[in-house]
Order: structure tokens, then sequence, then C-alpha cells
């Protein structure tokens, strides 16, 4: 929608405000819950509206009462009023109402003038039936309002692990955050605590403060991949958010628990490992030969994306052609595993960007007849281009396809897809 774009391009709170009272007197209820999700983007610099956000909650329902109390806490996280009506709908209702869980998540920002909300966060942890996100929120919104110093780091060396479960576990969190402790210490400290049986709310954070410190060795990759199958989407997600975006492709032994994990992996599992794996660049040719094994398992099943990131992988690495070559080259024969019960837009996607990979890696005469198939018949230019390179690379072997690399020229060919193949 038009209104997010408004904050993105520098456009400030005193000249949207204007547009968005506008918007907020005459929209429908769900357009209003838009603007106050916007609004909220702006933090404090926002709170001129608190009234009429103040307003809109107490005359509201449903969704739109629980947007308003999120806002609320972005938009002033001191206000004793919006302090006051985020802790009273802490405690309506039934544990782990919607109305208490939008309040929870506006209390995150409040930080210690919010404590008269300590007793009844503290009692939500408690809770043995409430779901993991309400509990994962509430410990959020109560580091914030305990605000503890951190644990030094000789008691948090001492106590271990065992320390966030315990009585000192706001203060140990808040040494994680405040880096009392070295990186690779920090580390290992909450690697032990994911060894661990704990509560789903309290993995997923460990998981998250574990990517914070740019993760990067073997026990660390470790207890992602583990988690990563885990069937509560919660932590699933939270450590491939980790794998993708924050593990550090740097210790080759925990490259080699990325590598273990592609043949009996989920497709979230292989993405992620995958995603990792092509940072480790020309470092990857020792394990040519387990991505071979790995292309080669592959049938019609197996998503083209997955593939294309293996296919990335092998291009990066530019190892020994003798590891890939064979199983690329009969991965070009149209009547390969790969290629059964495929739809056809993915195997135009997938012939021409192997037989790049190829070209890349060893190609030799055996690759001719798809080298052919594609002069005389892609529509795509990427796919011609591909097939010509690799004409180029066999040299005299290609002889006899003179006449389609002449053939090409002039030819009426559409844009190819491989920018969406692969990473």
């Amino acid at each position: 929608m038009w209104l997010g774009l408004l904050q993105d391009i520098g456009v400030t709170f005193d000249e949207v405000w204007p547009i968005f009272r506008v918007l907020l007197d005459r929209s429908d209820t769900a357009r209003v819950e838009e603007v106050i999700i916007q609004l909220a983007l702006y933090g404090e610099a926002a709170s001129p509206c608190v009234p009429l956000v103040l307003s809109l909650y107490a005359k509201g329902e449903g969704r739109l009462r629980e947007t308003c109390l999120i806002a609320l806490g972005q938009m002033a996280p001191n206000d004793p009023e919006v302090i006051r009506c985020l802790v009273v709908a802490l405690n309506t209702g039934w544990w782990g109402n919607p109305l208490q869980y939008a309040a929870v998540k506006g209390l995150r920002f409040c930080g210690p003038p919010a404590e008269a909300a300590r007793p009844f966060l503290e009692a939500l942890l408690r809770e043995e039936h409430l779901e993991w996100d309400d509990k994962y929120a509430s410990q959020l919104a109560l580091e914030s309002i305990a605000a503890k110093p951190p644990l030094p780091a000789e008691p948090l060396r001492k106590a271990g692990a065992d320390v966030f479960l315990g009585p000192e576990s706001l203060a140990a969190w808040a040494s994680i955050k405040s880096g009392i402790l070295p990186g690779a210490e920090a580390r290992a400290l909450l690697i032990a605590l994911l060894n661990k049986e704990i509560p789903d709310f309290l993995r997923v954070i460990a998981i998250e403060r574990l990517g914070l410190l740019a993760p990067s060795e073997r026990s660390a990759a470790e207890v992602l991949v583990r988690a990563m199958v885990s069937p509560e989407d919660g932590i699933a997600s939270a450590a491939d958010g980790v794998i993708g975006g924050q593990f550090v492709a740097d210790d080759l032994a925990a490259r080699d628990v990325f590598v273990r994990s592609l043949p009996q992996g989920s497709r979230n599992i292989r993405w992620s490992a995958l995603h990792v794996l092509g940072r480790y660049g020309a470092r990857n040719a020792p394990i040519l030969p387990d991505l071979a094994v790995f292309l080669a398992s592959c049938n019609g099943e197996v998503e083209h994306f997955i593939i294309g990131s293996a296919l990335d992988v092998v291009r990066s690495a530019a190892g020994e052609a003798s590891a890939i070559e064979p199983v690329l080259t009969k991965m070009l024969d149209e009547t390969a595993a790969i290629y059964r019960g495929r739809e056809s837009d993915e195997v135009h996607i997938l012939r021409p960007y192997i037989l790049l990979c190829l070209s890349e890696n060893g190609i030799n005469a055996k690759a001719l007849p798809c080298i052919l198939d594609l002069l005389a018949h892609a529509q795509d230019v990427d796919s011609i281009a591909v097939a010509c390179r690799a004409a180029t690379r066999l040299g005299r072997q290609a002889e006899g396809l003179v006449p389609y690399l002449l053939g090409t020229q002039g030819r009426d060919a559409g844009r190819g897809a491989f920018p969406s193949l692969g990473q």
C-alpha cells in the first residue's frame, strides 16, 4: 500500500499527519488500522496523535483495538495514560486473549515506567497453557521493564547456561545484550542453552540472540539445523532467519554440517544451507563430490530453486571439474529424473542453467545434443546465449553447430528467467 512508502521516501510525521488525520476520520476500519500502523512507525514523533488513538481504542472493537494498543506503546512509551491503558488491557479477560497479547507487545516499548505491568507479565510466563508466542512477547516486555543491570562476567561463567532458567535470567540476558562476555564465550553459552530441554519461547529468543552474535562454528550450525526441523514454526523460522541472514561463512567444520544436511533436509533446511554454502565461494571446492551426490539424487519433486541454488554453489566453488561434470552431463538429458513430473517452464529454466554450470566445469561433447536443441528451439535470449557460450567452449568439437549459431542472428527472443533461479 502507498501509505507504507511515505516514511521510506523521507516524509516526516509533520508532513504526513494532516493527510492521515483525514484518513482516520473518513476511512473504513481496515484503512484506519493501516493508518495507525504507519503512524506508529514514526515512534515518539507521532505522540501528538495519541489522544485520537486512545479515543479510537475506547470506541473500537476487535483487531482495531489491538492495533491501537501496540501503536500506543510505540508512540508514547512514557505516557502515564498510555501505560495505564496497556496495564488494564493486560489484566482483562482470559489468559492469552488477543487484546492481552497486543498489550504485551505494546509494553515492550515502555521500559521501567511500566513497572506496574511486571507482576502480570511474570504470571503470564508461569502460565502452563499459554502459547509460546504469548510468552515470547511477555519475556521481551519483561526484559524492557525490569531493565536489570548485566550480570558480571565471572558469575555468568560460573553459572553457565542454567543461569537463563533461574532468578538471574533477566540479568543474564542483559549481559548477552551488552557484550559482557567476548563473542565466542557468549555464543558457547547460548549454544549450551539450546542443547538443553527448554521452553519454546526461550529457544526462539536464544536463537535470535545467537544470530546477533554472528555465529560461525560447527556447534552453532548443528543447533540451528536441528531447530529447523522443529514442528513449532516459530523455532524453525528463527533458525532459518539466522542461517540465511547472519551465519558467517567462516568455520569449515560448520560448512560440513550444512553439506550433510542436504540429502535428508526439508526444503527450508536445504534452501538455508545452500544460502550459507554460497558464501564460502572457492572454499567449497572440496565439497564438490558431496554436491554431485546431492544433485544426482534430485528428482522432479525437488524444487527448481533448490537445484538452482546448488548449481550456484558449484559455480562459486570453481573446483576440479571431474567431481561434478558426469552428473551435470546426465542432467542435460530431457529424460533425466529431475524433469519427471516437472512443469515445462521449470524445465526450460533448469536445462540451460545446468548447461551454463557445465560450461564452467569441464564441458565435453556429450553436451552437444542439448546445445543443438537450445540453438534450434530456445525462445529466450538467456538460453540462446548459454548455448552459444557452451559451443565456443567445445571448440572444434562444435563445428557442426555453425549453421545453427548463425541461425540465432536476428531471432525474435524474449527475456530469460535466470534471475528467478537459485539465490
